[in-house]
């Protein structure tokens, strides 16, 4: 006969080694995230022919979910601590990338594909399009750096193992001055503050379709109904662009959109048809013009339209 014994302080060292193991992944992983998404906004402020024209805080109240004048939207939140060894990154005064880990007593370069130096703004001196850093850790262990998209990556050279430094974000501090109109942040290093103005009175809403109480911005409409009228609020706009399907009427006054759809509309239904062991395929057509062709089920969401708004900048 035989016997197993196995102790079961060797099973619970085990099992606390994995739970380390995981926290720590998780933990790289919640900083890798973070920074890469701080990497990208950092930028995308620093765009000049960008305005932030809407700010709401994050239910966390680590951050701001910043509104630009282009109709993009990006997070910017405060750095978070994490369990793992995390470089920490900064910008220096001519614009460049800058990291330190820790086993350095300052910070260096960011090293680029060719081992240049890398412009943390979207343009460099030269007017060319600097592409965003995206970092991760290798399968190897090493932090790594991308500016290709993933495609390719250049080695720190720096385990992702042991200590506790760096964190979630290249921000250590975020701040919205209500009072002032002006929206501020600081970088890691905690060396310069950057303030951008907020301009919160430009926009366009249209109750019921973008607004916070609307249901869903794709509107339906039934086969007998000639328009549909919303009420608009605009502020600060000089222009706006409206698209609509080829045949729908659209306009737009200072506090009405109006939407007329085409007088005829045909729906196309396309039905697979399974006897025996051959297959058909059969295109049905419905003519709205003649409800009485009309499935019931069809008739709720027999139209459907998008409507795409561009807002301009003042």
């Amino acid at each position: 006969m035989l016997a197993i014994m196995q102790s079961c302080q060797k099973t619970d060292d085990l099992e606390a080694d994995i739970n380390s193991l995981k926290d720590r992944v998780a933990a790289l992983e919640k900083a890798t995230e973070g920074l890469n998404t701080s990497f990208a906004s950092l930028q995308a402020l620093m765009q000049k022919n960008k305005i932030i024209i809407g700010i709401t805080p994050t239910k966390d109240g680590l951050g701001y979910l910043l509104e630009l004048s282009d109709g993009t939207s990006i997070k910017v939140m405060e750095s978070e601590a994490v369990q793992a060894s995390v470089p920490e990154f900064s910008v220096d005064e001519e614009g460049y990338w800058i990291y330190k880990t820790s086993n350095d007593t300052d910070f260096k370069y960011l090293p680029g594909a060719d081992g240049e130096k890398v412009s943390a703004w979207p343009r460099d001196e030269a007017g060319n399009v600097v592409t965003t850093p995206l970092i991760n850790v290798s399968s190897s262990g090493y932090w790594q750096v991308s500016y290709d998209n993933g495609q390719t990556y250049t080695s720190l050279e720096t385990k992702a193992e042991g200590g506790s430094q760096g964190g979630t974000s290249i921000f250590n501090k975020v701040e919205y001055n209500e009072a002032n109109h002006t929206f501020s942040f600081t970088l890691a290093d905690g060396e310069k503050t950057y303030t951008f103005p907020v301009d919160d009175s430009f926009g366009l809403i249209i109750y019921g379709l973008n607004d916070a109480d609307s249901e869903q911005a794709v509107q339906v409409f039934a086969p007998n109904e000639s328009h549909k009228e919303y009420i608009v609020e605009q502020n600060d706009v000089q222009q706006a662009t409206i698209q609509a399907p080829k045949g729908w009427n659209v306009l737009l006054s200072e506090n009405l959109l109006t939407i007329t759809p085409q007088a005829t509309v045909v729906k196309d239904v396309e039905e697979t048809i399974n006897e025996a062991e051959e297959e058909e395929e059969t295109d049905i057509f419905y003519d709205a013009d003649n409800d009485d062709d009309l499935p019931d089920d069809d008739l709720e969401d027999l139209v459907v339209i998008d409507v795409d708004e561009e807002e301009a900048n003042n």
